[in-house]
């Protein structure tokens, strides 16, 4: 049974080496993940995030990597059907019983066998010269995994579609120019909109069919591959109403009582399922603001890529679909923003006194932010002004649809506010171009 787990696993790296060679652009999460391998003093090094991100990818170039290195790499895909049912705990020991030294054994999709991190903690325990590295696209089971039986024993890193920023390098890859002019970004912009940031679909020309993908390939089989399996679902069709519902209103406020009607389920159902949904990371939650650190008011949802919104909704009014779509854009540009900085992200809303889409927490104050899918010329200026005084922020501005950044000055505000264009806007987030929210140092002017 080993030789024959053996001969199966040398077969799947092979193929990973030549699949890297057919794949030699690198993602920027593949980057901390290279970094991770490297620097770790750590067995188990982590990978989460959603279907068709390019996690199998990144895995095969780090066979290819670590191979070239001199070093012992193996690739194993437990839910490819050679391998399907084998426990993870034969294919650990397989590979300890034929390595002599150092070898990294490269798992995708480890949530498959469900006693993953116990077989994983056996591999800490005996102190064997095999480290890990593990990829799945279920976070939940990732993180309990993490927290139980590997608690302090892994290093994690996350997959996330591309940025705008990313989205144009790939592309450039791939042989199609990228935008130079005004005009040629605002086209630019409303291509990666509707297209999103899952590689596999970046360059494509048939939106119909990208869609068609991002439907059946990323949302559904999210559903039917991990909703199902981690909260044991015969018939997922609540959670996949649920879903659909949540991507398609990306960046409403959490209604709950709705929620459930739509998936048909029942409160502590809907609650289940919509823990499940977020495992997926195809949705995300974005909180309220609040200076107190707790409210008991409910989170914004947001799909993690806008090209998931255009192909979830249904036919909507042209206008209405693009602020959808450019506010979860920037609304996921944010949320990668803070990630790597001492910031935190939230939504102000109070009674009588309106919303603000964004509130960012910098170390050099606090900022808020519109999104409008118009020029910002007809934004409720006055509002904006009492906004961002109600708030204390040392920065207020709006993103909008249009060429060039401009300034407005409220006739009631000796203050003035930039207005930024969207595609500016998303690349600065990426550390490209003008770095607008790092300028957040003194009084807003």
């Amino acid at each position: 049974m080993s030789d024959r787990i053996y001969e199966l696993i040398g077969e799947r790296t092979e193929l990973a080496r030549r699949e890297a060679g057919a794949h030699p652009h690198r993602r920027v999460f593949a980057e901390s993940l290279a970094e991770a391998i490297r620097t770790s003093d750590r067995r188990i090094v982590l990978l989460e995030g959603p279907r068709r991100v390019g996690k199998s990818i990144a895995l095969a170039q780090v066979i290819s990597d670590l191979s070239a290195e001199g070093a012992k790499a193996f690739y194993c895909a437990l839910d490819d059907l050679p391998l399907a049912g084998t426990p993870l705990f034969d294919v650990v020991t397989t590979i300890e019983k034929v390595v002599d030294g150092r070898a990294w054994l490269v798992l995708d999709e480890v949530h498959v066998d469900p006693e993953w991190s116990r077989a994983l903690k056996s591999v800490v325990d005996r102190g064997g010269p095999v480290r890990i590295i593990a990829a799945s696209s279920c976070a939940s089971i990732l993180a309990d995994g993490a927290r139980a039986e590997l608690l302090g024993r892994t290093d994690r890193v996350r997959a996330e579609p591309m940025s705008l920023a990313e989205w144009r390098s790939f592309r450039k890859a791939n042989g199609v120019p990228i935008a130079s002019s005004a005009a040629e970004r605002m086209t630019e912009l409303e291509v990666y909109l509707r297209l999103g940031g899952f590689p596999e679909l970046a360059v494509s020309t048939d939106l119909l069919r990208a869609h068609r993908l991002l439907r059946e390939d990323v949302a559904d089989r999210a559903i039917a591959h991990d909703v199902a399996r981690l909260l044991s679902l015969r018939n997922p069709d609540g959670p996949r109403r649920l879903l659909d519902y949540s991507i398609e209103h990306s960046g409403r406020r959490l209604n709950k009582r709705e929620a459930a009607e739509v998936s048909g389920g029942s409160a502590p159902a809907t609650q289940s399922w919509l823990g499940g949904l977020l495992d997926t990371g195809l949705i995300w939650e974005l909180p309220p603001y609040s200076a107190a650190k707790r409210t008991r008011a409910q989170p914004k949802l947001y799909a993690v890529d806008p090209g998931l919104v255009a192909a979830c909704s249904r036919p909507l009014e042209p206008n209405t679909l693009r602020g959808r779509l450019m506010e979860t854009a920037v609304a996921q540009a944010l949320r990668l923003y803070v990630s790597s900085r001492r910031a935190d992200l939230s939504f102000y809303e109070k009674s009588g006194e309106g919303e603000a889409d964004f509130v960012l927490e910098t170390e050099h104050g606090r900022v808020v932010l519109e999104v409008t899918a118009g020029d910002g010329s007809k934004k409720t200026t006055t509002a904006l002004s009492r906004r961002a005084e109600t708030l204390g922020a040392r920065w207020a501005g709006i993103a909008a649809h249009r060429l060039k950044a401009d300034s407005f000055r409220p006739r009631s505000s000796e203050r003035s506010f930039p207005i930024i264009p969207v595609h500016e806007l998303l690349l600065s987030l990426a550390g490209e171009g003008e770095q607008i929210l790092d300028q957040v140092k003194g009084p807003l002017q």
